[in-house]
């Protein structure tokens, strides 16, 4: 099982919430991580992703206590949506 990580910023220039996120985030950039499975068989190559994950505080903030999220990706495209609306 081949796993492959990358990581994304995800902007937002107001408070945000997200439901796994424990509460209220302030504004900033923020670090994701995407975690994706590889999968293979005879005639292909596939990667299913099976985590999203936000660090926090923003990256513009001290990172003394940084922290891991677990969260839904879908939530974060809705919190990206909302806030460009």
């Amino acid at each position: 099982m081949t796993i492959s990580t990358t990581r994304g910023v995800a902007s937002f220039k107001e408070s945000f919430y997200l439901r796994a996120g424990e509460g209220s985030h302030p504004p900033g950039d923020y670090n994701v991580f995407f975690k994706d499975q590889l999968f293979r068989d005879r005639s292909r190559v596939a990667y299913r992703r099976v985590s999203t994950i936000l660090q926090t505080p923003s990256i513009s903030s001290p990172q003394d206590h940084s922290r891991l999220i677990a969260i839904c990706e879908t939530d974060l495209e809705m919190a990206l949506i909302r806030m460009r609306a």
